[in-house]
């Protein structure tokens, strides 16, 4: 469904690729002439790889326009979240970037390796990583959320949705934009800008840019501290974009963006959020300095790398300070050609890679007590082509098509542990991975009628991996763990019963598929090593399938003054993947749930009353429940005692519990409710100059951070406010605008993990709960923004 914050604006920049507007768009325009501005737009969607209206599409979709995104000042993947109900996407601590769930689906963020469930797209380019949530937000044209399974057409499966990124396209005409921004708390510079115009009559061009830095919005109060505030970011990002289109049937998209981004170490945004005993525990901890509260203040330890560097010979360790650095390269082609007028062939072509390294603590705290050294380099190659047939003189629309992609990836990792003094985890492990990815798909559209249509689709995908792993001396040279193949089968059907122009009716059978991986990380491989407790280690994690029902309904009422849109889903999802963390030896592995069931029920509206002119108010809901429906034996989570649920063995042979049963539970990150609420008003201000009013709200309730669902690592229901003013001349040369977001100034944890060292008593009658740590959200962002459009001078 369409968000309603995507069309709370009365003139929506136009879409990527336009085409034209509905029979109901022209009727209601003809109907009302004179009051054609007011009239609720559509906008055009790329849900189905063809250009349509988001009336039209029979899927469930949340759409935001450039202007949208530019009127709340989002800037980064991360804050696409805040607009769409049930989505957090979360920048993981560690080397792998970030998670993403929508509905209470994810993967783990703990391992390079994995598949994501929901899965980043830019440009028809599918980006299966999760660093990719750390790329800026530059010159995008659009956004497109699409809920629940996806098999048939971003290139690869998603089981859990797809975040849809568009740049914007190259103009037919010169324009240009440049914008600066200052945020007050952070003490953040933001600029951004393009120019875009014809080369030859054939060709068009745009350059964008975006230049940022930040001081950074949490205070750091660990004694002798290496920073005072984090994240302490710096970005720089560029986008090429080129639109060649020498005859009415060739047509040639070019895309070429590089970004950069370095901040003081990915654990700097972290906080303890829960400690049992009031206080921080642990080997990190000194009385007086964490206050086990998600706020404006962290507590992060300086780290003596010259002195680990003497102490373990790796001359990696030759910072002064943790630093995370970032720099991720994609270049697209896509390719159309009408080899008649009913008949194309398409061809996307994206070459993606990504080079991070951390230097980094891997817990929080005033004193040292973790740190380690990682790097990650990835290169990913993929192909698609399609053939398509579309005619309005055949009741029947094809498309068939093949998707190919190769991905190498290098992962080494060390690190230290301080207890009574340094000592080394473990030197380098290195893990290099090769997986290649093919799939064949195909879909057939009948319009059975005027108003009925069915649609048929299947997507086969085979995956094949192979990794091997180099551990350090003592142990031996190389191993190498056996390659892997995953094949499967995931169709569609989707029936569609439109009664009139602007009425929709929609239900489909789905089914998607996420491929498996192998375990990754040198805790766990050296954990199993040296610690003879440790058996239980798989080398690789089975796939995750999902299949399921969703009905929906999209609606223009009162003469296109308001729109409605609902929705009802249930999917089952078998061998779920999911994380466990053992605090004792630090081993994070990857394993299959049982099964897990996600239903739920979601809505949104828009009202822009012709009364009352430019003024519109809009709203979402969403009921989601996301639990284990089958049984599933989980690590218990550290103080749980056996009155509290930790009462299975590990294995014939232990002696205290370990495991505690997870089915009828909730997932974590899925919270049962969201909801949100905006108004917007633009109004003539003097006779040249228009001012622009918009403030929007968003409620979520509470939910668990991380799989073992420790009580402590529970996020309170939240509400964040946005808002912002707006005031420029109607020709639209320049424009101040004031923005403010989470006003109410509310700090929550995006995820989290239990922390090492802490807590006791587990699987016994009496238990002492973990401290609980994570990431933690910006708190009040107060931006002051000037854009100025040299061009509209």
């Amino acid at each position: 469904m369409i968000s309603p914050v995507a069309i709370a604006q009365d003139a929506p920049v136009a879409p990527t690729n336009t085409v034209p507007q509905t029979t109901s768009v022209q009727q209601a325009a003809a109907a009302h002439p004179a009051e054609d501005p007011t009239i609720i737009p559509d906008i055009i969607v790329n849900a189905r790889r063809r250009n349509e209206t988001s009336l039209q599409t029979p899927v469930v979709i949340s759409a935001f326009s450039q202007e949208q995104l530019a009127t709340l000042n989002v800037t980064n993947i991360t804050d696409v979240a805040k607009l769409t109900p049930m989505l957090v996407i979360s920048p993981a601590t560690g080397p792998y970037g970030g998670n993403l769930t929508l509905r209470g689906v994810a993967s783990p963020s703990s391992n390079a390796s994995s598949e994501p469930a929901v899965t980043i797209n830019i440009d028809g380019i599918p980006l299966s990583y999760g660093g990719v949530v750390r790329m800026a937000n530059i010159d995008i044209g659009q956004v497109e959320v699409l809920k629940g399974p996806q098999a048939l057409f971003f290139g690869k499966n998603s089981t859990g949705g797809i975040v849809s990124l568009r740049s914007a396209e190259p103009t037919k005409t010169f324009q240009s934009q440049i914008s600066t921004g200052y945020e007050f708390n952070a003490h953040q510079i933001d600029i951004d800008g393009y120019v875009s115009g014809p080369v030859t009559n054939t060709l068009d061009m745009r350059l964008a840019g975006r230049f940022s830095r930040q001081r950074g919005y949490f205070h750091n109060v660990a004694p002798n501290a290496a920073f005072d505030y984090a994240p302490g970011t710096d970005e720089n990002g560029v986008r090429l974009s080129a639109n060649w289109e020498p005859s009415d049937r060739l047509t040639v998209k070019l895309r070429g963006t590089y970004d950069d981004v370095s901040e003081n170490g990915s654990y700097s945004a972290s906080q303890k959020i829960f400690c049992a005993r009031g206080v921080s525990s642990g080997p990190g901890a000194v009385p007086g300095t964490d206050d086990c509260t998600p706020n404006g203040t962290i507590v992060f330890a300086p780290i003596p790398y010259q002195q680990i560097q003497a102490i373990t010979g790796i001359s990696d360790y030759d910072s002064a300070a943790s630093y995370l650095k970032v720099k991720q390269h994609l270049i697209s082609s896509d390719i159309s050609y009408k080899l008649t007028d009913s008949i194309t062939l398409s061809s996307i072509t994206g070459w993606y890679g990504i080079r991070q390294r951390v230097l980094d603590a891997q817990t929080t705290g005033a004193r040292f007590f973790i740190g380690g050294l990682s790097s990650v380099k990835k290169n990913s190659f993929s192909q698609e082509v399609r053939l398509s047939f579309q005619s309005p003189d055949s009741p029947v629309d094809l498309m068939l098509g093949g998707f190919y992609q190769s991905d190498n990836m290098l992962v080494r990792e060390t690190g230290v542990i301080n207890t009574t003094q340094i000592t080394p985890l473990s030197p380098y492990w290195s893990f290099p991975l090769r997986s290649q990815a093919l799939s064949a798909f195909g879909q057939t559209d009948w319009n059975i009628t005027k108003k009925l249509s069915l649609s048929a689709g299947v997507r086969y995908s085979r995956d094949r991996k192979y990794q091997y792993i180099v551990p350090p001396a003592p142990y031996p040279n190389k191993f190498t763990t056996p390659e892997v193949q995953f094949s499967n089968w995931s169709p569609e059907l989707t029936l569609s019963y439109k009664p009139d122009s602007e009425t929709n009716f929609f239900g489909s059978y789905k089914q998607a598929y996420k491929s498996g991986a192998y375990q990754i990380g040198y805790t766990t491989y050296n954990a199993s090593l040296t610690n003879p407790a440790v058996t239980d280690i798989p080398a690789f994690y089975r796939p995750e399938t999902v299949k399921g029902f969703e009905i929906g309904m999209k609606t223009l009422l009162f003469d296109r003054q308001l729109r409605l849109n609902l929705a009802a889903y249930t999917y089952r999802y078998k061998d779920l993947q999911v994380s466990r963390f053992d605090p004792s030896t630090i081993a994070l592995l990857i394993l299959n749930a049982s099964s897990a069931r996600v239903k739920g029920l979601e809505g949104d509206f828009t009202f822009s009353p012709r009364a009352l002119r430019g003024f519109s108010i809009n709203g979402s809901a969403a009921l989601n429940s996301a639990k284990y429906d089958s049984p599933f034996l989980a690590a218990c989570y550290v103080g749980q005692t056996i009155g509290g649920g930790c009462n299975a063995l590990q294995s014939s042979t232990a002696t205290v519990p370990s495991l505690q049963q997870m089915e009828g539970r909730p997932l974590p990150r899925a919270p049962q409710f969201s909801g949100s609420l905006g108004l917007a008003y633009e109004s003539t201000v003097a006779s040249d100059y228009k001012a622009r009013f918009n403030v929007n709200g968003v409620y979520t309730s509470g939910y668990f951070l991380s799989q073992e669902l420790n009580p402590g690592g529970f996020t309170p229901r939240r509400l964040l406010v946005d808002a912002s003013v707006s005031v420029g001349p109607k020709s639209g040369s320049f424009e101040f605008a004031l923005i403010g977001r989470n006003l109410s100034n509310h700090y929550y944890t995006f995820s989290g993990f239990q922390s090492p060292g802490t807590g006791s008593g587990t699987g016994t009658n009496v238990g002492v709960l973990s401290d609980f740590e994570g990431p933690v959200s910006r708190g009040r962002e107060i931006w002051l923004k000037l854009t100025i459009r040299p061009d509209a001078f």
